[in-house]
């Protein structure tokens, strides 16, 4: 990880937390966790 920029990392973790999962309906972790707080 040495040469990694805070940049970098954001935009690596962007570019997961968009990305549909099969675990959570097709539905991308962004979107999952919007909905599980919108229910509580």
């Amino acid at each position: 990880m040495v040469g990694l920029t805070q940049q970098h990392c954001n935009a690596i973790a962007d570019k997961l937390n968009r990305r549909p999962s099969k675990n959570i309906g097709y539905r991308t972790p962004e979107e999952y966790i919007f909905t599980v707080a919108a229910q509580t």
